[in-house]
């Protein structure tokens, strides 16, 4: 039995160096810990496993957890797992939750074996340096996810290859987790602002994740006010130094032929070779009614959410999918066959394919991270925050003048809490569906009262209960100081 646990350890935590679900011309001895790497070429693929993670948590647990989970969307009901994540009736022995933690440790070990074994290795000491910069950008972002979705966590820096201690390992604060990110991108920070080929961590993304990290400290639990200008300094720092732009229509940003454009800072890479790709083109669609270009019908959105929206501006409709033309015609989500009569989520429609059978299939949609828009948003609310609306008002309005097409829907004449409001709303109108409404509520303190007027999770929701995910049965039941 004793063994049996260990192994379970060893593959749902991965405390171990070893991983199975890199790429698969990634030699999985590159990773052992008795291993150094000898080349470029290998730090490249320990770099590429590592970020595979990736991968394999935005499409599933990470959307599910940040975005399911909220009250602008929800989930159709053939998992009772995946519904109990959108209802709130998950328990600690849900299969989404400990999927999350696993990939999100494993991706932080495997960042920790980069940073432990390439110095020291024969690789050039400026080619070591840029790869332990980006390991320390992806450990961060790991740690980032961590302490949001879990708080109290245990905090791993170097590779763990004893399992006694392993599974013994205590809790840290989250400020001690905060400082171990910090640390991190102070580093990473110095990474080059281009990398090819694309995909890879650059001192533009590294920024851009700093800058998150900054304004998510300004808020709950933290609530150091000091770091409200940091945020906006960083976010200005992304925006003005690294050559992003945004593109000029909003609905071009969710094509696959412009997955890595100028206004993408650091996306989840899918590519046509990889054995997993994107499922979010298939899972998003409806899965009835629509004949060849039907889906999965695994998320949708609601009538609800899309009211939110103005219809004059352009976000609406690159976000909601209410109308799809077939060969016979149109079919809108009021049509009898449409799964639900809801609208589902229109930016991660495209397929790329012009052969009707092949639409509903896996595709190379990259996930973006982190887009130019974000950093406006949060330069815009940060800066309010410290100084007042004067010099929020710009980054704002670029994104709304996109939105409209025009300058005559842009705010202005507005008070400091007003501006505050507006902001929290247009965190909505740019990033939904993008996995940021659950961080975003809780850094406001708006969690509770969100999720008690959604009807979903209204009947089942407890701030005390469900202001974090439960350490996984597994893995507390293995360390009793978890």
């Amino acid at each position: 039995m004793k063994t049996k646990i260990i192994t379970t350890l060893l593959a749902v935590l991965l405390f171990a160096s070893g991983c199975k679900d890199f790429l698969e011309e990634t030699p999985e001895s590159i990773l052992s810990p008795d291993i150094l790497p000898k080349s470029e070429k290998d730090a490249d693929m320990m770099l590429l496993g590592t970020q595979r993670y990736l991968a394999n948590m935005y499409d599933r647990p990470l959307f599910f957890l940040t975005e399911i989970s909220t009250d602008h969307d929800s989930i159709h009901n053939e998992s009772m797992d995946w519904l109990s994540i959108a209802n709130y009736t998950y328990t600690n022995e849900s299969v989404t939750i400990s999927d999350a933690w696993a990939n999100l440790y494993s991706m932080v070990n495997s960042a920790n074996v980069m940073i432990d074994k390439l110095p020291g290795s024969p690789i050039a000491p400026a080619v070591q340096t840029q790869y332990v910069q980006a390991a320390k950008f992806l450990r961060a972002l790991g740690y980032f996810h961590l302490v949001r979705l879990f708080g109290e966590i245990p905090l791993i820096d170097k590779p763990v290859e004893n399992f006694n201690e392993a599974i013994k390992m205590p809790k840290s604060s989250i400020p001690e987790v905060y400082n171990l990110i910090l640390s991190d991108l102070a580093e990473a920070e110095k990474l080059p602002a281009k990398w090819d080929p694309v995909g890879r961590p650059t001192g533009g993304a590294a920024k851009a994740l700093l800058a998150k990290v900054y304004i998510t400290m300004a808020g709950f639990p933290l609530k150091d006010q000091t770091k409200w200008a940091l945020a906006a300094t960083k976010a200005k720092e992304v925006i003005d130094g690294y050559g992003y732009s945004l593109l000029p229509v909003v609905s071009d940003l969710w094509l696959i032929k412009n997955k890595n454009s100028s206004e993408h800072i650091f996306s989840v890479q899918n590519n046509a070779g990889d054995a997993s790709r994107s499922m979010l083109s298939v899972q998003a669609r409806p899965r009835e009614g629509l004949g060849s270009e039907s889906g999965w019908g695994t998320y949708y959105t609601t009538k609800r959410t899309m009211a939110l929206f103005d219809d004059a501006d352009a976000r609406k409709a690159a976000s909601f999918l209410t109308e799809v033309t077939l060969p016979t015609g149109k079919i809108t989500y009021k049509d009898a066959g449409w799964w639900k009569n809801t609208p589902h989520m229109k930016k991660y429609y495209d397929s790329n394919r012009s052969n009707f059978l092949e639409r509903n299939r896996r595709t190379d949609m990259n996930f973006p991270i982190f887009r130019l828009a974000e950093m406006y948003l949060i330069h815009a609310e940060a800066t309010n925050e410290v100084s007042g609306p004067a010099n929020a008002y710009a980054s704002v309005n670029k994104l709304r003048e996109r939105a409209y097409g025009n300058a005559t829907h842009n705010l202005a004449g507005l008070t400091k809490d007003q501006f505050r409001e507006a902001i929290k709303k247009e965190w909505t109108y740019e990033t939904i569906h993008e996995g940021k409404r659950r961080y975003n509520l809780i850094r406001w303190e708006e969690f509770e009262k969100a999720m008690k007027a959604n009807p979903l999770s209204a009947p089942s929701f407890s701030i005390e209960k469900h202001l974090y995910y439960p350490v996984p049965y597994r893995e507390s039941n293995i360390n009793p100081n978890l």
